[in-house]
């Protein structure tokens, strides 16, 4: 052993799922927060007018979606403030890393068909099972403009922010990161309440988190996402929209074989790219060990003679203690 090479101070298993506890209870604090501020100002007015006040609660439902929105973009803004004031970076501390075109190209391609794949699953499922998806989905349905940039944009980038940069990256600081996908992906699915929504986006928690751990980067997941939702969202707009046979199988096409094909592409080219940040890795604990080096020449060195690990900021990043 090498007893010149840093020391790896990985957090407790208890200290990180308490951060990534905390993570959630800001998404989650954060819509309950917007939807009772929203739903208390409406009772208000209601009772000023004697309208009824019950009828609220189906607005509610119906303006699900815009008040995500404004709950999903003041959460985003939170989390860039804290980190600023805690002089994080906040690209690293969100997975932000820079991933190859290829990978982002195919992973796009990936969550379009993974889109038809579940909705080809969906179609399947008996109309008593989906009585109570399309209750819970009637929010997805509005066409307004806070809603449809809310459901295709933001909406994906901070669940992706939250469950994968945040809690998943924490998790795996403690845990097998096998382990912290399925724990950050079933947190995600459940979310989502309705019981066949779970299941899906269950799966598609998976996915994006199995990417990401082997990525190293938030970018191919964050991609997939907003492409997923977005597919959604242009079918809304086009209303009811019927792909008729020639349709149907070129969609059990796209469905099953694309996702297929474009699963093995996207999973050759993150496994490269964790293999990558592998031998990066341990080039970068062969030069720590070779101090006399780096004391004699101190102005070619990436980082500071003393530099000392920062476990809340994963072990793959160095700070002097002065910054610590």
């Amino acid at each position: 052993m090498n007893h010149n090479e840093p020391r790896i101070e990985r957090p407790s298993l208890l200290k990180s799922i308490g951060k990534a506890l905390c993570y959630f209870l800001l998404f989650f604090g954060m819509q309950t927060l917007v939807s009772s501020v929203w739903l208390s100002v409406k009772m208000m007015e209601a009772m000023e007018t004697g309208e009824d006040i019950w009828a609220l609660y189906d607005l509610l439902y119906e303006k699900s979606m815009d008040l995500s929105t404004v709950a999903n973009g003041i959460t985003l803004l939170f989390l860039l403030v804290f980190f600023k004031l805690r002089k994080k970076s906040v690209r690293e501390e969100l997975l932000l890393r820079r991933t190859p075109g290829k990978l982002l190209a195919w992973s796009a391609a990936l969550a379009f068909c993974l889109y038809w794949l579940v909705s080809l699953v969906l179609s399947l499922l008996p109309e008593s099972v989906m009585a109570g998806y399309d209750e819970a989905s009637v929010g997805l349905y509005d066409t307004g403009f806070l809603a449809v940039v809310g459901t295709a944009l933001i909406s994906p980038i901070v669940e992706e922010v939250i469950f994968r940069g945040l809690m998943f990256s924490r998790l795996e600081r403690s845990m097998r990161p096998a382990t912290a996908v399925a724990v950050s992906a079933m947190v995600f699915a459940f979310c989502h309440g309705e019981m066949v929504w779970v299941c899906y986006a269950c799966v598609l928690g998976v996915i994006f988190g199995h990417v990401t751990s082997l990525s190293r980067s938030l970018l191919p997941a964050l991609l997939m996402h907003i492409v997923f939702n977005t597919t959604n969202e242009i079918l809304v707009l086009l209303g009811d929209w019927q792909p008729g046979v020639v349709g149907a199988i070129l969609i059990l096409l796209v469905g099953v074989g694309g996702t297929l094909f474009c699963g093995r592409k996207v999973l050759t080219l993150a496994a490269l790219e964790y293999r990558k940040a592998w031998e990066a890795e341990q080039a970068e604990t062969y030069r720590s060990g070779e101090p006399a080096a780096e004391a004699q020449e101190p102005a070619r060195s990436a980082k500071p003679a003393r530099a000392a690990w920062d476990a809340d900021s994963g072990a793959h990043h160095r700070f002097p203690p002065e910054r610590m």
